[in-house]
This record gives C-alpha cells, sequence and structure tokens, in this order.
C-alpha cells in the first residue's frame, strides 16, 4: 500500500510540472503521449485545432456512461479512467492491476483482470476495447472521452490566446466548459483511478474559465471577463496576467478606485512575501490607472469611413504587440489597410496620449524629427527649411521632453521612404522614454533590436468577396454580383483591399464579368480611387510605383526579371536566373532581402525550404517594367535553361532510391515548370521539352494524374521528332518518350507509335534503373505492344535483373486483363524480393497495390488488407492521391466482407475524393460502397436508390475519359451497372432497373466485336474481369427471374462463365460463396458442366464462348 501511495503522488507531480510549464499556477493533466507501434492509434487532435461540435461517447465527469447509458460497475469505471488517461497507448496488464486492486490483490489478477476487461466490452460494445501487446487501450477519438476533450480544448485555448485569437480561445473554452457545467470539488484519493481523473480534470476546468475570461476581456467584454476571472482570482491571487486583465476591466467598467486598491492590496502582500515588487507589466497597468485622470490626448487619429473588414484578428494582435513591444512595425505591400489597421489601434487603446504621425508627405529622412515635432507641437513657429536646419539630436530631445513623464504611443505612418530618419528617431526615443511605446506602418521593417514585426496579410477569400460586394454596392447598388466571378476576382486582386475598392469602382460602368475579363490589363483598368485618398492610393499602378522607386538599380532589374517565374521561387532558383542576365551586380540572397523588406516579395515557405513569391500584382507589374526595358525574351530563356537543368536532374530521381527531395521540389516548381513547358512548345525548343515534359510527366505519373500527361504528350512528340539528345540529356529524353508512348497509346494517339519510333532511334542510356528498363521492353523482339501476356512471360523468363522486373510490373497487369488473376498475383508476390523493385519506392508501390488489388480481386481478402495497409503509406509518401482513393475504398469493401461496417465507413471517409466530385466517373466505386453500406445495414431501400444514383452519375461523366472510346469502354460504369443489377436481383427489385440487363447485354456484344475487329489501342485490350462482372450481373438476373428450364441453365452456365473471365471478387456484389451457392441452387448439374467447358480457355477462346452465350440469353 505505501509503494502504491508513493507511485501515484509521483505520477501525480510530474502531471502538475508538465502543466505548470504551460499554466501559472493551476494544476493541470494534459499529457500527450507519444506514438505506438503496429495499428494505426486513435485520432488525437492537434494543438490549436478547431474543435466542432462535441460528439462524446465516454463520459467520465461526473458520472459514468457510455452512449448515453450509464455504467454502474465501480470497477468498469476504475478500468475506463486508466485507459482514458492515454487514449493513444492505453496501458499495460502490470499497471492496471496495480490501479484496480491497489490493496487486496486477487489471487489470480491476469484472470481478474481478463474478467474485468470482458465486463467492459460488454457494456461498451464491440470494437471499444482493443487488446495490445502489453494491455490494453481504447479505440476512441480524444473528443469521444469527456476528460481527454476538456484537456484538447483547454490547449486548443491557450494556444489561440497565444497566436491572439480571442475568439477562438473563446469558442474553445465554452466547449469545453460545457463538458463539465456543475462541479463539485474532489478529494483526491490514491487508491481511485476514477477520482484521480476528475481532480486532475478539475485543474483543467479551473484553467479554462481563466483562458475563458482572457478572451473575453480581449474581446472587449470587460463586464463578463469580470463575473468569470473574479473566482479564479481568488484561488489564484498571483496570477498578474489575470491580474492585470482584472485591473483593466474594473478601470473600463467604471471602478477604477477599485481596481487601484486591488493593486495596491496585492503589492503590499508580494512585498511582505516576497520582498519584491510587482511584474513590470503589472506596474505598467498600475501606471495607466494612475494617467486615466489626465486629460485623454489623441491627434491625428481618424475614424474609418466605411466599416473594416476582416481584421478583428489583426486588430487584437497589435494591439497586445503595442502592450509588450517598446517598437511595433505593421509591414506589408501598399493598398493592405495598414494605415486603417494603426488608426483602429490608436482608438481602441488604453493609452491616454497618442500622437498620429503621417510621413508620406516627408521627402528626406533628415526631416523625420522636424515633421514629428511640428504634430507634437514642439517647433510649430517654425517654417520647413528652418527646421531641416535644426541638429536632429535637439529635436529629438525635444520630442522626448514633450512625450515624457507619461505613457504615451507615437505611430509613424508610412516610413518605408524615410527609414533611415525614422530608425534614427525611433532609437533616440526608445533609449530615454522607457513608458513610450512606438507603432510604425511601413513596407519595410526599421531593422531594430527593440521592433517586433507585425507582417499583415492579404484579405482571405471570403472576406476580399464581401469588401468587394460592399463597395460595388456602395457603387451602384443595383449592381448583379454573381458569386462565383467575385471569388475568382478578388482571388486575382490578391486580397488586397485598396485594388478590391479600386475594382469595385469600376462597377458603375462596367459588369463584375467585364472586369474580371480586363484584369490582364490592371493597371489601365484599377485607376480611378477616391477623390479622399492620398494620391499614392488612387491607382493601382501608383501604389507600387511607389514602392519601385524606393529600389536601387540593381533590385529593379532583379524585380523585373524574377517577375517571369509563375509561381514564386527558391534562392537557387533566383541566383541561377539572376545570373543568366549577365554578369551578378549584387549577391542574390541581398536582392533578394532587399526586395522581402520592400514587401515585393513574400516568404512563402514549403516543406520547411525558403520560397517566396510575388502578389499578382507586383508580377504583372514586374512584367511590364520586363516589357519597356526590352528584356523580356532574355529573362523567358534564363527561365527555361533554369528548367530545363533541374528538370534533366530531377526527373530520373523519381524512380530511383532517394524520390522524396525530387518531389518535394518538382512540386514546388509544377506551375513554373509547366510554364517553361508550354514555352519550350511554343518555341519548338526539343531539349527543353525533352527535359521539362520528362520530368512533369514523371510527376503526374507517379502521382497517378495520368490526364495531365495526356496533353502535352503529343506535342512534346512532335517537337523532340528531330532531337538528337548529348549525353547529359539522353536519360531524360529516352524517359519522356517511354511516358509519351505509353500514355498516347492508351489513348490510341497515332503519335505514340511515333514516339516508339524515336525511342527506337536513341542509344541507351547510362543509367539501369527501372524506366530504363521499361524502355528496353518496350524494344525487345519488335516492341512489346500490342500487349500480350504471353510473350511477356517469355521475356521475363530470359531477362536481366532490371528487364525481369520491368516485365514483371507489366505482366501483373496484362495477366489479369486476361482473366488470369491467380497467375498475375503470383507473379506480383514473385516480384516483391526483385532487386530492381525493392531499390526503387516507386516500383515498390506499383507492385505493392496490385498485390492488394489482385489479392482482392481472388478473394484473399485478409492478404489484401495486409498488403494495402502497407501500400497506403506509400502512396502518402509520392501524394499519389488518385490511387490513395482508390486503395482505401478497396479497404472499404475488403472490411465490408467481413462485416465490419463501421471499418468500411472509416475507410471510406479517409478516401477524401466526395464519389460525386470525380473528373470522368471513377469516384462511381465510392458511390457502390455507400450503395453496399446501406444494405449492410438494413436499410434496403436507401442503398438501391444509392446504386441506380452510381450507375447515372458513372453515364454522366464516363464520356469525359480521355481514355475511353465509348461507355462501352468504361470500366466504373460496367461494374456499377453490373452490381446495381445484382443488388436489385437478390431484392427482388429488378423492375426498377429494367434497362440494365439490355445496357449489359449492348457492351458485351461491343466487347466481342471489338475482339474480332482488333484491339482496341495498343494497350487497352478486352478487359475479360470487367466482362464477367457484367455475365454475373446478367445471371443474378435471369436466376432471380427465369421460370423455364433453359432460362435457368442459361443463368448457371452464366455464373460459371463469370468465374472463367476472372470477375473480380472485390465487391460484396460479386462474392463468390453467395454466387456459387446461387448458380447449384438454381442449376447445379448446368453449372457443373459449363465449370468444365471454360476450364483452361484462352482469352480469345473465352470471348468466342462469351458470344456464344450471349446468342443463348432469352430475349426477355
Amino acid at each position: 500500500m505505501r509503494l502504491r501511495v508513493i507511485h501515484l503522488k509521483i505520477r501525480r507531480v510530474v502531471r502538475v510540472a508538465i502543466q505548470e510549464s504551460h499554466y501559472s499556477g493551476v494544476r493541470q493533466s494534459v499529457v500527450l503521449a507519444a506514438g505506438s507501434a503496429g495499428r494505426a492509434p486513435p485520432r488525437i487532435l492537434p494543438l490549436g485545432t478547431r474543435l466542432g461540435r462535441v460528439n462524446v461517447r465516454l463520459v467520465l465527469l461526473p458520472e459514468v456512461s457510455f452512449d448515453g447509458r450509464p455504467i454502474t460497475s465501480a470497477a468498469i469505471g476504475r478500468l475506463v479512467a486508466c485507459l482514458a488517461a492515454d487514449l493513444r497507448t492505453g496501458a499495460g496488464s502490470a499497471r492496471l492491476i496495480e490501479d484496480l486492486w491497489p490493496d487486496d490483490r486477487p489471487e489470480h489478477p491476469a484472470k481478474a483482470l481478463q474478467v474485468v476487461v470482458s465486463r467492459t466490452r460488454s457494456a461498451l460494445g464491440a470494437g471499444v476495447v482493443e487488446s495490445t501487446p502489453g494491455g490494453y487501450r481504447l479505440l476512441l477519438a480524444e473528443d469521444e472521452v469527456d476528460a481527454t476533450a476538456l484537456r484538447a480544448r483547454a490547449t486548443a485555448a491557450r494556444r489561440a490566446l497565444r497566436e491572439c485569437d480571442a475568439a477562438g480561445a473563446l469558442e474553445h473554452a465554452d466547449a469545453g466548459l460545457a463538458l463539465w457545467p456543475d462541479v463539485a470539488d474532489t478529494d483526491p484519493d490514491p487508491d481511485d483511478p476514477l477520482t484521480t481523473l476528475r481532480c486532475d480534470a478539475l485543474a483543467v476546468r479551473t484553467t479554462l474559465t481563466r483562458e475563458r475570461g482572457l478572451a473575453l476581456a480581449r474581446l472587449g467584454r470587460h463586464a463578463d471577463a469580470l463575473e468569470a476571472l473574479a473566482p479564479y482570482l481568488t484561488r489564484m491571487p498571483h496570477d498578474e496576467e489575470v491580474l492585470a486583465t482584472v485591473l483593466r476591466a474594473e478601470a473600463v467598467t467604471g471602478s477604477r478606485a477599485a481596481a487601484l486598491e486591488r493593486y495596491e492590496t496585492y503589492r503590499r502582500s508580494v512585498r511582505d512575501r516576497l520582498g519584491t515588487d510587482p511584474g513590470a507589466a503589472l506596474q505598467q497597468v498600475h501606471l495607466e490607472l494612475l494617467e486615466t485622470d489626465r486629460p485623454q490626448v489623441h491627434t491625428g487619429v481618424e475614424h474609418d469611413p466605411n466599416p473594416l473588414l476582416g481584421r478583428d484578428r489583426d486588430l487584437e494582435a497589435v494591439a497586445h504587440l503595442v502592450g509588450t513591444s517598446r517598437v511595433t512595425s505593421i509591414v506589408g505591400p501598399g493598398g493592405l489597410g495598414k494605415t486603417r489597421l494603426a488608426h483602429a489601434v490608436c482608438r481602441q487603446t488604453l493609452y491616454r496620449t497618442v500622437q498620429f504621425v503621417g510621413l508620406a508627405g516627408v521627402t528626406d529622412s533628415s526631416e523625420v524629427a522636424a515633421e514629428v515635432a511640428t504634430v507634437l507641437g514642439v517647433t510649430s513657429a517654425r517654417t520647413r527649411a528652418a527646421r531641416t536646419t535644426e541638429a536632429p539630436v535637439d529635436l529629438a530631445t525635444a520630442i522626448a521632453r514633450s512625450l515624457g513623464g507619461v505613457s504615451a504611443l507615437l505611430v509613424l505612418d508610412n516610413c518605408e521612404h524615410v527609414l533611415d530618419g525614422v530608425v534614427e528617431l525611433t532609437r533616440s526615443l526608445v533609449a530615454v522614454l522607457p513608458d513610450l511605446r512606438i507603432l510604425t506602418t511601413s513596407r519595410a521593417p526599421l531593422g531594430l533590436s527593440s521592433e517586433t514585426v507585425y507582417p499583415l496579410a492579404e484579405l482571405d477569400l471570403d472576406t476580399a468577396a464581401e469588401l468587394f460586394t460592399q463597395r460595388a454596392r456602395a457603387v451602384r447598388p443595383d449592381v448583379e454580383l454573381p458569386e462565383d466571378v467575385i471569388r475568382r476576382l478578388c482571388a486575382r486582386l490578391d486580397g488586397l483591399p485598396l485594388a478590391l475598392e479600386l475594382a469595385a469602382a469600376r462597377t458603375n460602368v462596367l459588369s463584375v464579368r467585364q472586369i474580371e475579363q480586363r484584369l490582364e490589363h490592371r493597371f489601365a483598368l484599377l485607376n480611378r480611387g477616391a477623390r479622399d485618398a492620398p494620391d499614392r492610393h488612387r491607382t493601382l499602378q501608383a501604389v507600387i510605383d511607389w514602392s519601385w522607386r524606393l529600389l536601387g538599380s540593381a533590385e529593379q532589374e532583379a524585380l523585373a526579371t524574377l517577375s517571369v517565374f509563375a509561381d514564386g521561387f527558391d534562392l537557387d532558383a533566383a541566383g541561377d536566373v539572376l545570373a543568366a542576365g549577365g554578369p551578378p551586380t549584387a549577391d542574390p540572397v541581398e536582392i533578394v532581402e532587399q526586395l522581402v523588406d520592400q514587401s515585393l516579395l513574400q516568404r512563402a515557405d514549403r516543406d520547411g525550404r525558403p520560397r517566396f513569391r510575388m502578389l499578382e500584382t507586383v508580377r504583372e507589374f514586374g512584367t511590364d517594367q520586363l516589357a519597356h526595358s526590352g528584356r523580356t525574351t532574355t529573362a523567358s530563356r534564363a527561365v527555361l535553361r533554369w528548367a530545363t537543368a533541374v528538370s534533366r536532374t530531377r526527373g530520373p530521381q523519381l524512380f530511383g532510391p532517394d524520390p522524396d527531395d525530387a518531389l518535394h521540389f518538382l512540386l514546388a516548381e509544377e506551375d513554373n515548370l509547366t510554364a517553361a513547358l508550354r514555352a519550350a512548345l511554343d518555341g519548338a525548343d526539343a531539349a527543353a521539352t525533352a527535359a521539362v515534359f520528362g520530368a512533369l510527366g514523371s510527376l503526374w505519373s507517379v502521382q497517378s494524374r495520368h490526364e495531365r500527361v495526356f496533353d502535352p504528350a503529343s506535342d512534346a512528340v512532335r517537337v523532340i521528332s528531330h532531337y538528337h539528345p548529348g549525353a547529359q540529356d539522353l536519360e531524360i529524353t529516352r524517359q519522356a518518350l517511354v511516358l509519351a508512348a505509353v500514355n498516347l497509346n492508351i489513348v490510341g494517339n497515332p503519335t505514340g507509335l511515333r514516339a516508339l519510333v524515336l525511342l527506337r532511334r536513341l542509344p541507351p542510356a547510362a543509367t539501369s534503373g527501372i524506366v530504363e528498363a521499361l524502355a528496353r521492353l518496350l524494344m525487345v523482339d519488335d516492341g512489346m505492344l500490342p500487349l500480350d501476356a504471353d510473350r511477356a512471360i517469355e521475356v521475363m523468363d530470359r531477362a536481366d535483373p532490371a528487364l525481369r522486373a520491368a516485365t514483371m510490373l507489366l505482366v501483373a497487369h496484362v495477366l489479369e486483363n486476361d482473366g488470369r488473376a491467380d497467375e498475375a498475383l503470383q507473379v506480383a508476390r514473385t516480384a516483391e524480393t526483385e532487386p530492381a523493385i525493392v531499390e526503387s519506392p516507386w516500383g515498390t508501390l506499383v507492385n505493392r497495390t496490385r498485390v492488394a488489388e489482385l489479392a482482392a480481386a481472388v478473394g484473399d481478402y485478409v492478404g489484401a488488407e495486409e498488403t494495402a495497409a502497407r501500400a497506403i503509406p506509400l502512396l502518402e509518401r509520392f501524394g499519389a492521391q488518385g490511387d490513395l482513393t482508390s486503395m482505401r475504398w478497396t479497404v472499404a469493401m475488403l472490411r465490408l466482407q467481413r462485416a465490419d461496417v463501421a471499418g468500411a465507413t472509416e475507410q471510406l471517409q479517409a478516401a477524401g475524393l466526395p464519389p460525386a466530385e470525380d473528373s470522368f466517373g471513377e469516384g462511381t466505386t465510392g458511390m457502390t460502397i455507400h450503395a453496399e453500406l446501406d444494405l449492410a445495414e438494413g436499410n434496403v431501400e436507401a442503398g438501391l436508390r444509392r446504386y441506380r444514383a452510381a450507375v447515372e452519375h458513372a453515364e454522366r461523366r464516363s464520356s469525359l475519359a480521355p481514355f475511353l472510346t465509348d461507355e462501352s469502354t468504361s470500366p466504373w460504369l460496367s461494374v456499377a451497372r453490373s452490381a446495381s443489377l445484382v443488388a436489385h436481383a437478390i431484392h427482388d427489385r429488378l423492375d426498377e432497373v429494367a434497362d440494365l440487363p439490355g445496357r449489359l447485354t449492348a457492351s458485351l456484344r461491343a466487347a466481342v466485336t471489338a475482339q474480332e475487329t482488333g484491339p482496341l489501342s495498343m494497350v487497352i485490350r478486352v478487359d475479360l474481369p470487367i466482362c464477367g462482372c457484367a455475365v454475373l450481373g446478367l445471371s443474378y438476373a435471369l436466376a432471380m427471374s427465369g421460370t423455364s428450364v433453359g432460362e435457368r441453365a442459361c443463368a448457371a452456365r452464366g455464373f460459371a462463365l463469370s468465374e472463367a473471365l476472372g470477375v473480380s471478387r472485390t465487391s460484396p456484389a460479386f462474392a463468390l460463396q453467395r454466387a456459387r451457392a446461387l448458380a447449384i441452387q438454381t442449376d447445379a448439374p448446368a453449372y457443373d458442366s459449363a465449370r468444365e467447358t471454360y476450364a483452361g480457355a484462352g482469352r480469345d477462346e473465352l470471348l468466342k464462348l462469351l458470344g456464344q452465350w450471349l446468342d443463348a440469353l432469352p430475349h426477355s
């Protein structure tokens, strides 16, 4: 017992110590556990997550219940409390035994624990308590347990406050407190895990009360903040952040005397207890309270002419910085609203003295101090000429005297063109006035150690659209404002408030669509600002030109040159392109830094790598300057040379042993390289076309975005036709031709044959990677196209290791297409150990997904799911979203095969692609899974309705697929029709899909005809398993509706034929056991005889047998 108490105390001390590093003096037990091996852990919400509607299943505060059912067993309550303490890893058996029986240990504790776990599983239901290698854990998400959801809300509220998101903090705090509304103090019992958990949760709840009060105060709800924080401050009187908030709230609500008395009481207690004074921040609040008797002086502060939209969070953040930093600078490009934000900060500040000084009219840094002195009334009698002759230190001293003795806020607006003068004055004032705060607005930071920079962001799309709408209606109340056009317009205007207002002003003569169409020449369009706007804000051109004139010639040339990049750049790219224009006049790093400082470039890091971008408005200005200087062609060629060089290197790396750097690089540069590819094609630059298409085509292929390859492939082959690459370009050129040959032959484009001819003319590359092996495979024995499984197997058996691996990848596809899925699976599983595949993550990915798909197709559902679990991380690694979605859909069907409806639903949700938002019908698979989910849950009407909707969707979308000649070749449509027919037949609802038998019969006849006339393309042939699905659907319909002996025999033979054709058993609709049982019930002799007839038939013979079976189908 003594050891037990010591153990619990140590655990509690550790939790309190961890908490106190986050929350001053408040007990807390937020312990984020490390990940665990094996099965994926429950979802743990990341810090700062804006949680949605609470969906608590397990309640531990103050009573225990699950899904609304009370749990009265004390043993179950203690067990779930132990497991809830760490949802990710759970608890070990030894620890659970110690927690459940601290004193009177059962004779057989392991057996007793198993009994409690069994009772808990019965109480909570299946799938909630999972066994782990060392114990047990709860399979619940963080927001499904009230105690863990409470901790998550507290953490999120604290994070939101740190990020100056008071509204978000209040939302989290309110949601957290609602989890445990009625609280009574609980005495800790070291022997009871449930009581311990509730004591810890009580400390968390106290923290939530604190964060709620702070959030209310920051939102200006001071009376509510007082009500929330007063009880907390009684319990935690030394929390100075809360005390400062309470003092300010009391002063604002009219209780200044009470606030001063509270401060003095606290000051004496601190002096008596610690022999020291309150902290500096609290002393500053006291000083503010003492100054409230002074008359308020706000000079130069303006009120908004119209509502300030979308800046609440910025306003809160800057106001917070002004209170904590000596110098705060709001930095951003012109037209962003920095001045309006500064005025808003001034209007809500508690400083009694606020001086707002605009510097737009000051033309020289030496005049800054004089201008500030004039506004403060220090040198009001002097002329400007006289002022400029004064020594700056004298003026700074006079300004310091004017601002001294009080807590004051000095705002210096529009500093970028006189930075040296602002820096000198600011440094002087900060050094002698400890109670002064300075706020600046500028397109460039001051660069002082006392400065905190606040980069002001553009408006988000929703706020930008709202601003445009308001300003457009102010100009013309009856203006038509189509939402989709407005959002596109706002995105192209970069969310710049000034640009949006200038665009809205043109609605007096132009429609919104006309404004959008004219944005190609935005500077000519947006040239009429409000008459009360400063000159630099009258036109969009003036806004950017103001910054342009502050640059040196080297920076101006660099900005113009770098505007050629379509989507930003990194430092290496900038250095390469700038150097290509001639000898560099300055270090590219310094040039980029200058442009960033002037807010003409923005940091837009990706994957932790520094990256820079221009607002589209700045980029257009740069391209105009480039055109005026006559350097557009030179800059464009420089970018094309850069694109060629990086593509030559990065493209082949995607298929090598270390693809990650190349993948991240190509993703970051995708838009730039796409623009370069267009330029190379337009300029018939063969070297650039081969390299850039080779790299982009590889990227799109490994990410399963094959439709992106189709469009430029034909043009790329045309440009490369007479190209003779040198040694350094040979590998990427062969790679480009392989991609073009395969993809163009898929869609039946004859240019694909031209790519094969060009590939044959080139010498082999020096490398021996998997893509080069594919190139050799296409050439071996006069070429592997049209595809033929037996020829490929012959090549595989006599090939070198690299060629053997490439052939195996091909054979695994072709054999399945021929209805030989078992053989295909055997090849794919053998390929898993091939060195050329093992050494290439991409090769491993392709083969592993094949194994999972083939195992599912032949009914090896356990093996398929195990392999899919190993394939999914690779798919995620490559970002192959299309294939990842398909794999998750496959896993969902595998889960349904074992009646795991919850697991199937989870995979369907994780798939990420709403089925109705596909490109050309591939989402039909997801829709059929939804239908099967409904059927599995007994919702027959809903399931059949979903099936019919899936068929309609596939019929609408299939025509959009570039690789399908007509709807009869759409695999998704055939499968959807077949599965829908099966479902309706089983539930005796064939009358609702009366058209499907005829459509499936027609598609099968088209397949037989296609085989007789030749392959659909060099790559695509009649897919026997798809034919098998259609035959199976027709067989179900005939078996369930046929009445004559002949009809029933025909149905039974159809079941056997579908097996011979290799129908995939992945979907529950096509499950082998049910189909075989129905076939035997329908006509067992006919079924057995047909299986013997079809056994061993080859591809051509099976298609002939299919034609004969179709001829025997009853016309009805």
